[in-house]
């Protein structure tokens, strides 16, 4: 039979052996062999630990041996993995419990996320809508998906008027990567007026640590009182 190791932390770098103990009822006069191979779980090979396959020996009058394997670290945050040792085809003796599974944790704090530079500024144009395009980030890859809700409210620009609101709704940064585009839609209009802003909020983040959570969008007048008289627009 084959035990499940104890688990291991992987850590941020590096390798680290788990091994596998085989072990027989009794010993045996004779040398014992016994095929193995490993399988992926939730951990796959070669990113998370190094694959294999042979053939154990267990030797005259010895009751077990092992297989070591090497888990590799690295820093995403990412939930407990899994991998298998599978054995097969022994020399002698009936195989019980033929799959070992090892766990490993992980040691990686999540990564945090905010709005790059604070916020996005546009010119609002004469007619139809430009973007103003916030990026929210993180400090890292994760090995999770990262979620949060985004919803716009008003500062001294208007929803409906100067911008398109966002209601609230959930994004999703997929796993590996570190950017998302948050694009709001600002309304052109030929009005004089004061440049306006507006909020975008992030609430309810999964999987990483808040930090900046709010950014303004601001939208800068573009139109000229006298330009706008000379084309009897006003």
């Amino acid at each position: 039979r084959i035990a499940d190791p104890a688990p291991v932390t992987e850590g941020s770098g590096g390798t680290t052996p788990v091994a596998f103990t085989v072990s027989l009822s009794h010993g045996s006069t004779q040398a014992l062999t016994v095929a193995w191979q490993t399988v992926d779980g939730s951990a796959t090979a070669p990113a998370d630990y190094a694959a294999g396959s042979g053939t154990l020996t267990i030797p005259a009058n010895a009751t077990s041996a092992s297989i070591t394997r090497q888990v590799a670290g690295d820093a995403l945050d990412e939930d407990a993995e899994t991998f298998h040792v599978d054995l097969s085809a022994a020399s002698a003796g009936t195989l019980v419990d033929n799959r070992g599974s090892a766990t490993i944790n992980d040691d990686d704090a999540p990564p945090a996320l905010s709005i790059d530079g604070g916020g996005c500024t546009v010119l609002e144009g004469h007619s139809g809508s430009t973007p103003c395009v916030n990026t929210v980030r993180l400090s890292a890859p994760s090995g999770k998906a990262i979620s949060f809700s985004v919803q716009t409210a008003d500062s001294t620009a208007q929803a409906g008027t100067d911008y398109q609101a966002l209601g609230a709704s959930v994004r999703t940064i997929a796993a590996g990567a570190t950017s998302l585009a948050l694009p709001v839609q600002v309304n052109g209009d030929t009005l004089v007026e004061a440049d306006e802003a507006f909020e975008l909020r992030l609430n309810g983040v999964q999987n990483a640590s808040p930090g900046s959570a709010t950014a303004l969008g601001v939208i800068l007048n573009d139109d000229n009182p006298a330009l706008i008289f000379a084309n009897g627009l006003e």
